[in-house]
């Protein structure tokens, strides 16, 4: 019997856990699989032989997916940098790569436009999204929460927990100045907004536009000294 995150069973289902593990059916095993042993019931885990699976380096992933995707080296190589030994994730973004590299275009145009508040490509730019459809919209917005973290660590130079693809990178050395102290709290709580209110079916142009003013107000403000 497989257990996948077997530290958030709750009270009720950990001690009949338990309780079948201690008297288990004949010819059983149970693999309990879990982030974190911290939150296991310590009866629980001394029933247990502990085994610990680190991260894939980012060597052995990189040379096993080169085998998978030969004709993708370029990305392949981005993207082992960007997920940091996660393999189901990387594959994810290696098999979806041509709607992420859609995704990071638009974030190039929507930050250029927005940050010059250029109304007129905003107003053709937006459209754009608005057809895209929900479930994209969400995804989207999600990879953008995604750039504006990579670009506050950049900011504050974390360089080692940086996951940026080479093109990401290179847009990122020239943005990532604008993301920092003073706006990072306020640029996530506003795109983590957005992507519920496209939940609540909140009307896609009217969203974008307003929320295209309200990152100009973010991206122009000072930093305090």
């Amino acid at each position: 019997m497989l257990i996948l995150l077997a530290e958030e069973r709750n009270n009720t289902a950990a001690n009949k856990l338990l309780k079948i593990i201690e008297e288990p059916p004949e010819k059983t095993f149970f693999l309990l699989v879990a982030q974190s042993t911290a939150e296991i019931l310590p009866t629980i885990l001394s029933r247990t032989q502990l085994i610990k699976i680190n991260k894939i380096p980012d060597e052995v992933l990189t040379n096993y997916l080169l085998d998978k995707y030969p004709e993708k080296e370029d990305t392949v190589r981005g993207i082992t940098r960007l997920e940091d030994g996660n393999f189901l994730s990387a594959v994810n973004l290696i098999e979806s790569d041509e709607q992420n590299k859609i995704y990071f275009d638009h974030f190039v145009k929507w930050m250029r436009f927005t940050y010059s508040l250029k109304i007129p490509e905003l107003l053709d730019w937006i459209p754009q999204m608005a057809e895209m459809g929900r479930e994209k919209q969400k995804d989207f917005l999600i990879f953008c929460l995604r750039m504006i973290k990579e670009n506050y660590h950049m900011n504050r130079k974390v360089t080692e927990i940086i996951r940026m693809s080479p093109e990401e990178e290179e847009f990122s050395q020239r943005f990532h100045n604008f993301v920092n102290s003073a706006n990072i709290e306020d640029l996530h709580r506003l795109i983590s907004e957005a992507v519920s209110q496209i939940g609540m079916n909140a009307n896609p142009r009217i969203l974008f536009l307003d929320l295209s003013t309200r990152i100009y107000q973010q991206l122009r403000k000072p930093v305090v000294q």
